[in-house]
C-alpha cells in the first residue's frame, strides 16, 4: 500500500514538473512563479503602419515639414520631385529622408539606395526606437499598445533630452498618461500630434488614428 501511494506521488510530482516546464494550462508548480517576459519587439500590425506611412523611397527626399517640403505640398508635387519647386537648392529640406523614412548624416539631397538597403535601415531604426520606448515607458504594456507607440516614436522621436518640451514621446502627455496606466486617455493624445511647423499635414492625421486604432485594439 505504501509503494502504490509513493508511486502515485511521484507521478504526480513528475506532472506537475512537466506542467512548469512547457506550460500545460490547469496544472501549476506551487512554489514557482512564472514570470511573464515584457513586450519588446514591435508586431506586424505596427510594422505595417510604419511601412505604410513611410513609404519606401530609394533617392533621398526632403522631409515634408520642412521649408523645402512645404514648398512641395504647395505646389501639389510627390516630395521625390522636390527638384520641381523653384529655387529648391536654396530651400531647407532637412532632416533628409530615404527608405522607410530614414535620415541621419548619411541622407542628403541626391543619396541612392537598393531596396535591399532600405529594408536593412528600417530594420535598424526601429531596433533603435523598440529599445527607447522600453528606456522610457514604466508599465506593462500589450503588443499592440507597444507597436503603436514605437511606431509613434519612429514618426515624432523619443525626445530623451534634459528639458522638459514635449517634442517627441519623451517629454509627451501621451507617454505620462501610458505611465500612469491612463491609457483610454492616453489614446487621445495621438491625435495632437499631427501638425509640422505649425501646419497640419493629412498624412499625419490619418497615421495618428491607425496607431491609436492598434493602441487601444
Amino acid at each position: 500500500m505504501l509503494d502504490k501511494f509513493k508511486k502515485e506521488f511521484q507521478q504526480v510530482k513528475e506532472e506537475i514538473f512537466l506542467s512548469v516546464k512547457v506550460g500545460i494550462s490547469g496544472i501549476h508548480h506551487p512554489f514557482k512563479k512564472i514570470e511573464r517576459k515584457p513586450v519588446s519587439k514591435i508586431n506586424q500590425e505596427g510594422l505595417g503602419i510604419i511601412k505604410f506611412f513611410e513609404s519606401c523611397e530609394l533617392e533621398a527626399y526632403p522631409d515634408p515639414g520642412s521649408q523645402l517640403g512645404l514648398e512641395c505640398t504647395r505646389f501639389k508635387l510627390p516630395m521625390r520631385h522636390y527638384r520641381q519647386v523653384p529655387s529648391w537648392a536654396k530651400k531647407d529640406g532637412k532632416p533628409w529622408t530615404i527608405g522607410y523614412g530614414h535620415t541621419g548624416k548619411d541622407v542628403f539631397p541626391g543619396k541612392l539606395i537598393t531596396k535591399a538597403e532600405a529594408e536593412e535601415l528600417l530594420l535598424e531604426d526601429v531596433e533603435y526606437f523598440e529599445k527607447g520606448v522600453l528606456r522610457l515607458v514604466k508599465v506593462e504594456l500589450t503588443e499592440n499598445q507597444f507597436s503603436a507607440l514605437v511606431s509613434f516614436a519612429y514618426n515624432c522621436g523619443l525626445d530623451e533630452d534634459t528639458d522638459d518640451k514635449a517634442e517627441g514621446l519623451g517629454d509627451s502627455t501621451l507617454l505620462k498618461l501610458v505611465n500612469q496606466k491612463e491609457f483610454v486617455k492616453a489614446a487621445d493624445q495621438f491625435l495632437v500630434w499631427t501638425k509640422a511647423k505649425g501646419k497640419t499635414l493629412p498624412g499625419l492625421v490619418k497615421r495618428r488614428e491607425e496607431e491609436r486604432k492598434l493602441f487601444l485594439s
